[in-house]
C-alpha cells in the first residue's frame, strides 16, 4: 500500500494553509524502524477519509469555500478502507505490533488535536482584535 497520492493532497492543503508538513513516509518503514506505529497513523489518516464528504462540507461551511480541502475533497475508492483493514490484519498479527500500532494511532489523534487547538486559539486571537 502506498500513500503518496493522498499524502501529496494533504501536504498541498497544509502548505497552502501555512502549516508545517509533518515528515510522513509514503511507504512503511522497516520493522525495526517503527513499522507498526506507522500503520497506526495510517489507520487514522485513512479512517478520516471515510467521512470526507461530511468533513469537507463542514470545513467549507465553517471556513468558506476558499479553504484548501484537497484531501477531504477526494472521491473515495470503494473498498479502499477494506483493503487497508485486510493489510492491517496481516501486518499486525502479534500483540506487540498491535500495541505499537495503537500507540501510533493515539499519537496521530493527539497531533491532530494539538493542531486543531492551536488553530482554534489563533482564530480566537484574530476575532478578539
Amino acid at each position: 500500500m502506498e500513500l503518496s497520492p493522498r499524502l501529496a493532497r494533504l501536504e498541498a492543503d497544509l502548505v497552502e494553509l501555512g502549516r508545517p508538513v509533518p515528515p510522513v513516509s509514503p511507504t512503511p518503514p522497516g520493522p525495526s524502524d517503527g513499522c507498526a506505529a506507522w500503520w497506526g497513523r495510517v489507520y487514522v489518516l485513512e479512517g478520516s477519509r471515510q467521512g470526507s464528504p461530511l468533513i469537507a462540507r463542514c470545513i467549507h461551511s465553517s471556513l468558506g469555500d476558499t479553504v484548501p480541502c484537497r484531501f477531504f475533497g477526494e472521491t473515495i475508492v470503494p473498498d479502499d478502507f477494506g483493503r487497508l483493514l485486510a493489510t492491517l490484519e496481516r501486518e499486525l498479527e502479534d500483540e506487540d505490533a498491535l500495541a505499537q500500532a495503537v500507540a501510533g494511532a493515539r499519537a496521530a489523534f493527539a497531533d491532530y488535536k494539538a493542531e486543531l487547538d492551536a488553530f482554534d486559539g489563533r482564530k480566537h486571537a484574530v476575532e478578539m482584535r
